[in-house]
């Protein structure tokens, strides 16, 4: 199971990165790219975590990029981490290039509702998620059957 005690872990960003690596193995995409961007958008511990972690690693045959777009455009991205709410000014051109790239969208639970497939939240001192299948039907996204077997709520 994916869930991990925070008691025993040095940060509950660190577990974040695994969790973010971890979901990139279960969900198909059709890219054109030589590389497979996750993005971080303000977060610089899940930064540091996933770059440690997928140096040199590929996905599905793709090599795996860590990019910083707190002040960059979104189309990079074939995953994107929101490590806090995108500023109220720039949301509708974010979610607009969210949508219109089909970007998978993992947050932290409460942010950006409106584009996050993947919900990460703390419940009894683990890390657990819910996954929105409703919006990744919606963007054409498919996510393993692992994967939601494994969320605490799939909506």
């Amino acid at each position: 199971m994916m869930n991990f005690s925070l008691l025993a872990q040095p940060s509950i960003r660190l577990i974040e990165g695994a969790f973010i690596y971890r979901f990139t193995h279960f969900i198909d995409w059709n890219s054109e790219n030589k590389n497979f961007n996750i993005c971080i958008y303000k977060d610089k511990d899940v930064y540091n975590s996933l770059k440690d972690r997928t140096q040199g690693k590929t996905v599905k045959g793709l090599e795996i990029s860590i990019l910083d777009v707190s002040s960059e455009p979104l189309n990079k991205c074939q995953m994107l981490f929101l490590g806090k709410a995108i500023h109220q000014k720039s949301q509708k051109e974010s979610f607009k290039s969210i949508k219109d790239n089909k970007i998978f969208v993992v947050s932290r639970d409460k942010l950006n509702p409106k584009v996050s497939m993947i919900r990460l939240k703390v419940k009894e001192r683990k890390l657990s998620f819910d996954a929105n299948k409703t919006l990744m039907n919606e963007l054409d996204i498919n996510i393993s059957s692992k994967i939601l077997r494994l969320a605490d709520e799939v909506y």
